[in-house]
């Protein structure tokens, strides 16, 4: 039987490549503001973006609408991997009737229908993966639009497949789950790269099926600290740490580590690799991919179907 997952982590590096010039045609002006409308896997690349263009004005929107302040002057990012996620549709239709510019992304489904229809720009993403694991797709589709149309710049994208290609991204991430077997992982980062904290909890979630919670430094030094003087649960901590992160911040992750140690805790310290922020980044996530992975092996799961949101879906409907 193929291992399906296995074989979508595996071309990872494909999607970043594949999708370098997906926006090369996409010609958008006078843009003040950007909104990703996603949710779910759709929604990380919006979070990447606001980290790699801090001077950029982008916001996520995870609801069935677009903000009230949203014009002709914001472009609009509407993503659903499958094309049918009603929030999308939602924020779609609300995007149209506030003359915003539009970029459609998907892999088919009644997005692609009402984009070709509107004859709006639309990027078709490769159909047939896991929602949550389309995201070298997305992001990079997002900012190809961004560099053409010279909003985003110095952004290396073919580094980021080489980092990916040649660090053994998936050892590594299996000798973390190893550590984590039978843990509740708790994952911190700092404000910057909140991405990545977030990211693994959901991650981690999904493929390995059980809890996994995420926190930001310096503000969890100033409250979720104190919960190490009475552990409650098999926790395992672990702090990516970039050099780019502010020196106090850097301070500050040894010291935590110290005293989540002395308090009987384990954790972890990880350096992110990768020859740009937007390479540490994808690393790191992709990381996440595989201590997911091999995570769900250990516990004897199939890290591919994701049940109780299908049933909770059906529910709704």
């Amino acid at each position: 039987m193929i291992d399906k997952m296995r074989k979508e982590f595996e071309g990872f590096p494909d999607q970043i490549e594949s999708s370098i010039h997906a926006g090369d045609n996409i010609l958008v002006s006078d843009i003040k503001k950007i909104i990703v409308a996603g949710v779910g896997g759709s929604s990380w690349p919006g979070n990447i973006l606001e980290t790699l263009l801090p001077n950029v004005d982008i916001s996520l929107s995870r609801v069935y609408t677009i903000p009230d302040y949203c014009n002709e002057h914001t472009l609009v990012f509407v993503i659903s991997y499958s094309g049918n996620t009603e929030e999308a549709i939602y924020s779609l239709n609300d995007a149209l009737r506030k003359k915003c510019k539009v970029v459609c992304i998907s892999s088919g489904g009644k997005l692609e229908e009402i984009a070709l229809k509107n004859s709006l720009p639309y990027i078709k993403i490769q159909s047939g993966l896991e929602p949550r694991n389309s995201t070298g797709y997305i992001v990079v589709s997002m900012l190809s639009v961004l560099i053409k149309n010279n909003i985003a710049s110095d952004i290396d994208l073919i580094s980021a497949v080489n980092d990916i290609k040649t660090n053994d991204i998936e050892s590594i991430g299996k000798t973390i789950a190893s550590k984590l077997v039978g843990k509740i992982p708790l994952i911190y980062s700092s404000e910057k790269l909140l991405i990545l904290s977030y990211a693994w909890k959901i991650k981690i979630n999904e493929n390995s099926k059980i809890h996994a919670f995420y926190n930001v430094l310096p503000e969890l030094n100033h409250n979720e600290i104190t919960g190490y003087t009475h552990l409650l649960g098999d926790f395992y901590t672990i702090i990516f740490s970039d050099r780019d992160d502010h020196e106090r911040i850097k301070k500050r992750y040894s010291i935590t580590k110290q005293i989540i140690e002395e308090k009987g805790g384990q954790c972890d310290i990880i350096e992110t690799i990768g020859s740009n922020l937007f390479s540490r980044i994808l690393c790191t996530l992709h990381i996440g991919d595989w201590v997911s992975y091999y995570l769900a092996k250990e516990y004897g799961f199939d890290p591919k179907p994701v049940d109780i949101i299908e049933n909770l879906k059906k529910k709704l409907a």
